[in-house]
């Protein structure tokens, strides 16, 4: 089970949270007012740290975060599980 403790930026949250919508990169770039190259930095840092494999998985955390705490406060205890471990 991960239970992440890291303090998400507003940014890395809006990264990931307009990730598992499935908007695109590009998209997200404009939205946020940053680059491309920032968007991809920050997602993939963001799913390593999180041990996260693909935007499904990213889906998956987000919903669950959402679900079990109704905001991001990444200080509590998470029950998501990647794929490969359920």
């Amino acid at each position: 089970m991960l239970t992440p403790q890291q303090n998400f930026r507003p940014l890395e949250r809006d990264v990931l949270t307009l990730v598992a919508q499935f908007y695109s990169y590009r998209t997200i770039a404009d939205r946020l007012d940053i680059s491309l190259k920032e968007v991809l930095e920050i997602e993939i840092a963001s799913m390593e740290r999180l041990g996260l494999k693909d935007r499904i998985d990213v889906l998956d955390y987000v919903a669950t975060l959402n679900r079990n705490l109704q905001h991001w406060d990444t200080t509590q205890p998470s029950s998501f599980q990647p794929r490969a471990m359920r």
